[in-house]
């Protein structure tokens, strides 16, 4: 009997499923509304450019600068970036992470990220292991603050100096 009772229920909705649907009608009129009722009125915007002072005193005439100064800071500059490109500096690091699991690896990044939302866990792959670092560090005692908080969590992170050349 239940067989029956369902077997009517499945061969119904399939017949309704199968049934056809009108199609949508589609006109080809254009559609228009007019909305000046609806928009807020406003004044028109003032000029930025005035010829007054904010006293309200007139201006004088355009002036061009006689004591400019680009022209020797763009060499000064150029000497600054010439002398630093071969300069050697050391950045800090911390690895979190340091193994052959890339799902551990994974699962590590996403807790970092949970405890310093503000950081950039990054995975790096070395053959044959999987590192986790967090942050690049200027300063030692910086790098030092941010692996406190990670310590409690990760008892075997640890800060690591990097030699890098100025770009």
């Amino acid at each position: 009997m239940r067989y029956r009772y369902f077997i009517s229920i499945l061969l119904a909705s399939v017949l309704w499923s199968c049934a056809t649907k009108p199609a949508t009608i589609r006109k080809d009129e254009i559609y228009s509304e007019d909305l000046t009722g609806y928009r807020p009125v406003t004044e028109p915007a003032k000029s930025e450019i005035s010829d007054q002072t904010t006293d309200g005193q007139p201006k004088g005439p355009y002036v061009p600068a006689t004591h400019d100064i680009n022209g020797g800071m763009d060499i000064a500059m150029d000497s600054v970036i010439a002398a630093n490109q071969n300069k050697v500096h050391e950045i800090y690091t911390i690895q979190v992470y340091l193994g052959r699991s890339r799902d551990e690896a994974n699962q590590v990044r996403e807790k970092v990220y949970r405890m310093l939302p503000n950081s950039t866990p990054e995975l790096n792959y070395k053959q044959p292991s999987w590192r986790v670092t967090v942050g690049v560090y200027l300063d030692r005692v910086d790098a030092y603050n941010t692996l406190n908080q990670l310590k409690p969590s990760f008892p075997g992170a640890t800060l690591v100096p990097e030699k890098h050349t100025l770009k």
